[in-house]
């Protein structure tokens, strides 16, 4: 949601170090979702909200939204060349 993730770790031992030991980074920068991403971050497993809290918050963050500017960003499609085969990256 920001970009990186909420602890610094380099392996997954030490992920469950810092999650043990450590809160996870605030979400700032995630806005309205911020209380849905730091509930479910929490420590605790017993303190982390179910399947129907988190539900209830997110249906009522979409009720709530302003609605779209439609065509305000629109990104123009690229031009297709039909003599050429489009290019599909591998699987990862």
């Amino acid at each position: 949601m920001q970009g990186h993730a909420p602890y610094p770790e380099e392996s997954a031992i030490e992920l469950v170090q810092l999650v043990c030991a450590e809160p996870p980074a605030f979400a700032e920068e995630c806005g309205p979702l911020r209380p849905v991403v730091e509930s479910l971050l929490r420590q605790d497993p017993t303190e982390r909200p179910d399947f129907e809290e988190v539900r209830g918050w997110l249906r009522s963050l979409v009720r709530s939204a302003p609605e779209p500017d439609a065509g305000a960003n629109v990104v123009p499609l690229p031009s297709v060349d039909a003599t050429r085969l489009p290019i599909v990256p591998p699987p990862r």
